[in-house]
């Protein structure tokens, strides 16, 4: 089974401490096993709120996901993860960003895709 090196897998968004909307979008490059990336964000107190997988197209490829998190967000931080899947029952360390959950922190919250948050009033 090939080796897979963190160092050629790369987490370009989010970066450190970036203010995230819901759904967080996530992108970077490189691949695991069968080209397989594991995703997922955890809450301030290190839970789990939504883990999923994508498959690229090869071990060097551009990648990009959205993870759609619960509403409301528990924690104002959290942590976004992925790695490469290696197959094996050992998986290797994933990349890291820590976060801050835009939803949690701010009454209105304009996501990527241009959508308020579903009961958001504008305040003047």
């Amino acid at each position: 089974m090939p080796e897979v090196s963190l160092r050629a897998f790369r987490l370009d968004q989010p970066q450190p401490n970036d203010l995230v909307g819901n759904p967080v979008l996530v992108a970077g490059s490189g691949g695991g096993f069968e080209a397989t990336i594991r995703l997922r964000v955890l809450d301030g107190n290190g839970h789990v709120l939504v883990e999923s997988s994508l498959t690229t197209t090869n071990l060097t490829s551009a990648w990009q996901a959205t993870l759609v998190l619960p509403d409301p967000v528990p924690t104002t931080r959290g942590v976004v993860q992925v790695g490469p899947s290696t197959g094996a029952d050992e998986e290797p360390g994933m990349e890291s960003a820590p976060v801050f959950f835009g939803t949690a922190i701010v009454m209105i919250m304009v996501s990527a895709h241009g959508n308020a948050e579903p009961g958001a009033r504008a305040r003047r």
